[in-house]
């Protein structure tokens, strides 16, 4: 049975977690987003200055979350260094818009029991461009 449709910002960019099998995949490794400076004027259309994760097939109990990784970690490329939980498919959870561009935000995504052991990890990259 499908589940109800999940609204996503249209100035945010989906990025898909899934677990299958108990681990997680990203078919794409790498997303691009576009850093607005406000000064500027509002964002372009169709530019995603943001990232909403959405976590699919994710067992009850279980968790994902989001972390920079060391060579991201403090930098202050990203809104915060470190996001979640998602627990549901049901609810995106967004990174905030990118503090700065150009710049590469690498990460990694966890998926922990209820006990908060980890199940397995994965590490892709957020890619900030400037907005054109």
């Amino acid at each position: 049975m499908p589940g109800n449709p999940v609204a996503v910002r249209a100035d945010a960019e989906l990025v898909r977690i899934s677990v299958v099998g108990g681990k997680l995949v990203m078919l794409a490794q790498e997303h691009t987003i576009y850093y607005n400076d406000p000064a500027g004027g509002p964002a372009t259309p169709g530019r995603p200055v943001e990232v909403a994760w959405l976590a699919f097939g994710l067992p009850q109990n279980q968790k994902v979350m989001i972390e920079a990784k060391a060579p991201s970690r403090g930098k202050g490329h990203m809104a915060k260094d470190d996001h979640g939980p998602l627990v549901t498919g049901a609810n995106p959870l967004y990174s905030g818009k990118p503090k700065g561009a150009p710049s590469r935000w690498v990460y990694n995504v966890i998926l922990l029991d209820a006990t908060g052991e980890q199940l397995d990890m994965i590490d892709p990259t957020i890619v900030i461009e400037p907005d054109p």
